[in-house]
């Protein structure tokens, strides 16, 4: 990527998690990507910063029981912009899961999104964290000011 004084657009992103610990679990929902620091940390790479709060609505299978949560979760994403149309991130999660047997969690993640058609991207994610396991994100991302 190339340095950039450009300003960041806010990004709404929809879609699901998948995830096989502890049972399959669904997890549809929305995330809002706030840009706080367009230039990033590192100048001379493109960076980004934004904060990132998500709601979620968790379903997960066990062998003999279901289970059903809200989970709003919040924190800072890394954006590298590798192409006009292609970017990679990093986030770091802190996520609380209401309901029956719920939780608080950390999960890290890395994914990209594809810019196929602006304002329009795909978004694929991967996570990792305690207690939640392994994890795949999968959505559109739909870019505003």
């Amino acid at each position: 990527g190339r340095p950039s004084d450009e300003r960041r657009m806010t990004d709404l992103s929809f879609g699901s998690g998948l995830s096989g610990a502890r049972g399959f679990a669904l997890t549809p929902g929305v995330m809002l990507a706030i840009p706080i620091l367009d230039s990033g940390f590192i100048r001379p790479i493109n960076d980004a910063i934004f904060l990132e709060p998500g709601l979620f609505i968790g379903v997960r299978n066990r062998k003999d029981e279901n289970h059903v949560w809200v989970i709003p979760e919040f924190g800072p994403r890394w954006n590298f912009y590798l192409t006009p149309n292609w970017d990679a991130f990093a986030t770091l999660k802190l996520g609380w899961a209401i309901g029956k047997e719920g939780d608080f969690w950390v999960r890290g993640t890395a994914g990209m999104q594809w810019w196929f058609s602006r304002p329009w991207a795909l978004r694929l994610e991967t996570a990792a964290g305690f207690p939640v396991g392994p994890g795949l994100f999968v959505g559109l991302s739909y870019q505003f000011l």
